[in-house]
């Protein structure tokens, strides 16, 4: 499992402030409060031990998260979709996400693109040109998913994620939640 660190969230704050295009406002004291607020979740209560600098672990599952309603207004997701084969799961999955999301919240996140193509690999042009056709199957399926649950991508796109070890080429994405509509 790869769980996302404080240098992977601090980056991934960094992705919306820019993609927002109000980077002006966030300031290093809203870094701190932020690194300070989070809170990581993983199944693995073991990988939570290994974690430094996060608010407070959380051991749960992400198709049953032990939080209320729209509790956060910042969601980051590091390596977990692809963990969930079936359509059902994977709606279950982002479902969760979206509850416990505030309106207008961000959703923030990368998946690794199957097969995985390390960056250290030199045939990794010749391999992701060979699999283009899969890997916007599967960009495609992620996206019509986040779109049906009420997200708006603000941006997204593929790439190699430096901020892990391994270095794989992944799908990488900003979304927003729609504001609830309110009955008249």
């Amino acid at each position: 499992h790869h769980p996302f660190s404080m240098t992977y969230l601090s980056h991934l704050h960094q992705r919306r402030a820019m993609a927002t295009q109000d980077s002006d406002e966030f300031n290093y004291e809203e870094l701190i409060r932020l690194k300070r607020n989070i809170v990581a979740v993983d199944l693995d209560y073991r990988v939570l031990n290994v974690l430094t600098g996060v608010g407070q672990t959380v051991c749960g599952n992400a198709r049953n998260l032990p939080f209320f309603d729209e509790t956060f207004g910042v969601v980051a997701m590091g390596w977990l979709l692809h963990y969930f084969k079936k359509a059902p799961e994977l709606e279950e999955v982002m479902a969760e996400t979206l509850r416990v999301l505030k309106p207008d919240g961000y959703l923030i996140g990368d998946v690794p693109l199957v097969p995985k193509i390390s960056a250290n690999d030199k045939l990794a042009l010749v391999k992701l040109l060979f699999n283009l056709k899969p890997y916007i199957k599967q960009i495609n399926n992620y996206k019509r998913l986040m779109r049906d649950k009420g997200l708006v991508f603000l941006k997204d796109g593929i790439g190699f994620n430096s901020l892990h070890l391994y270095r794989y080429h992944t799908y990488h994405f900003l979304a927003r939640k729609q504001q609830s509509q309110k009955p008249l």
